[in-house]
């Protein structure tokens, strides 16, 4: 089972989610969801190398300022599993579309 699967089953054994419309699409929820947590291992794998000034591989400064993009990397590709997008999954599944009835 993939973890969109995985997301949406637990999303869906965990709270009543609306009845889908024409706006809803699990994929792109799951998407966001997962973008959400890469976002917060990226910042905290960022944080976990600040103190180190010279660089994990001995690149110096200049491995220095691309550390961001070696962080969101690691989070992108690896797969960490944190829960964070299977707890915030079903919110933006259900909020979907929301944002054009807003201003009625």
């Amino acid at each position: 089972m993939d973890m969109m699967t995985a997301g949406i089953g637990y999303a869906n054994s965990q709270l009543s989610m609306p009845k889908p419309n024409a706006s809803m699409d699990p994929k792109k929820a799951w998407d966001a969801a997962v973008q959400v947590e890469n976002m917060y291992v990226s910042q905290f794998m960022q944080q976990m190398f600040a103190s180190n000034k010279e660089g994990m591989f001995g690149g110096g400064r200049v491995e220095v300022m691309f550390r961001s993009f070696f962080a969101a990397n690691i989070a992108e590709s690896a797969q960490f599993n944190l829960g964070i997008a299977e707890s915030i999954y079903p919110t933006l599944f259900k909020n979907q579309g929301n944002h054009h009835e807003k201003g009625k």
